[in-house]
């Protein structure tokens, strides 16, 4: 229609290029040489450039890599990064694509590719777990979607099988998957009981209460500072806590 027009208008019409246009459809005029309504000599060649429609591109697979480098994917397919959404992910390190859309396929080129960002594991505020049970423990910091390790140790105030203290502490904030020691009380200490006849009130009490006994002196008529006699007897087995008797005399 275009080669008719101007002919019939006395010029010579030549098509000088085929090319891309996103605002013309395929086999119409995108422009031409001689502006509309200026005059020429009769026979002056009237070039056009035919627009090809649209041009599309193969859309690049960017899941899994770190949001520049997808960046310079998309752009090197000469195409256009649209919105970005972060989110939490416990499974995708934190920086890294973890879904585009479209997934796939073809656009014009500068359209744009949608991605959604992984900020990493979410926070989570570690639960406070001191003085319950060991399975209740567990169960609670797991829940909360934490690890746990656990380590034990003698507790003379704290109950066997429960939690004497955990680590971090209570509030600390922590991701996903991070792991939370709990100490697991086996009650109190059991050793056999040391002998202290013979040792002067002041050593033997030093002794005793450095092994967590609650020491009870008593001082005999006949006077004298070391220990003449004990209860329990050395070699009987006792306890973080437990009372024991000194006889102190001459």
């Amino acid at each position: 229609q275009a080669q008719r027009v101007a002919v019939a208008r006395g010029f010579d019409f030549e098509i000088s290029r085929n090319d891309f246009s996103s605002t013309v459809d395929p086999g119409l005029v995108i422009s031409q040489s001689v502006p509309v309504g200026r005059e020429v000599e009769e026979g002056s060649v009237l070039s056009v450039v035919v627009s090809k429609g649209p041009e599309f591109v193969d859309v690049p697979s960017v899941v899994g890599l770190p949001l520049g480098r997808a960046r310079e994917e998309i752009q090197d397919a000469r195409l256009t990064v649209g919105n970005v959404e972060k989110v939490f992910d416990n499974e995708v390190p934190k920086g890294e694509v973890i879904e585009q859309n479209p997934a796939g396929g073809q656009l014009e080129v500068d359209e744009a590719i949608d991605l959604t960002v992984s900020q990493g594991r979410e926070p989570v505020e570690v639960p406070p777990v001191e003085g319950r049970p060991e399975g209740e423990a567990g169960s609670v910091l797991t829940g909360a979607g934490l690890r746990v390790s656990v380590d034990e140790d003698y507790s003379a105030t704290v109950a066997e099988g429960d939690v004497i203290s955990q680590s971090p502490q209570a509030g600390t904030v922590l991701r996903v998957g991070d792991t939370v020691t709990i100490v697991i009380s086996l009650g109190p200490r059991r050793f056999p009981m040391p002998d202290v006849v013979g040792m002067g009130e002041a050593q033997a009490t030093t002794r005793l209460e450095g092994l967590n006994l609650r020491v009870d002196a008593v001082d005999l008529p006949s006077g004298g500072s070391s220990v003449v006699g004990q209860r329990p007897e050395p070699g009987t087995t006792v306890e973080e806590g437990d009372k024991v008797t000194i006889y102190v005399g001459g």
